[in-house]
């Protein structure tokens, strides 16, 4: 079996996230015990990872992400990116993570809603 690359396993994460597929980007992409770091407080583990990403949802429900650069360097990767919902907008996304034995252990996001 080939083994995934830091950037593979980012990429895959955010595929997943972009179809809502929030299960199969677990399964395949994230360890038990991750730690995430954000302007809405710690989350671990998979129910954190749920927890989180349930945030952002209502945050932005129904919203289009664009992914506008990733950085690669060893097993740490940053992520710029922007989001747009009905009503609300994200412009300065920035998320960081890092990779072990091909699952992500750690990630910080931050973001700011704004209305349109």
């Amino acid at each position: 079996m080939k083994s995934r690359s830091v950037k593979d396993i980012i990429e895959s994460h955010l595929q997943n996230r972009k179809k809502g597929d929030i299960d199969r980007d677990i399964q395949e992409n994230i360890s038990p015990e991750i730690i995430i770091l954000s302007n809405h407080g710690v989350f671990r583990g998979h129910q954190g990872v749920r927890h989180s990403s349930k945030i952002l949802n209502q945050e932005l429900p129904d919203a289009k992400f664009d992914y506008k650069k990733i950085s690669i360097e060893e097993d740490y990767g940053f992520l710029e990116w922007s989001a747009s919902s009905k009503n609300h907008k994200v412009e300065d996304g920035a998320d960081s993570f890092v990779v072990r034995n091909e699952k992500i252990v750690f990630q910080s996001i931050h973001y700011q809603v704004k209305i349109k």
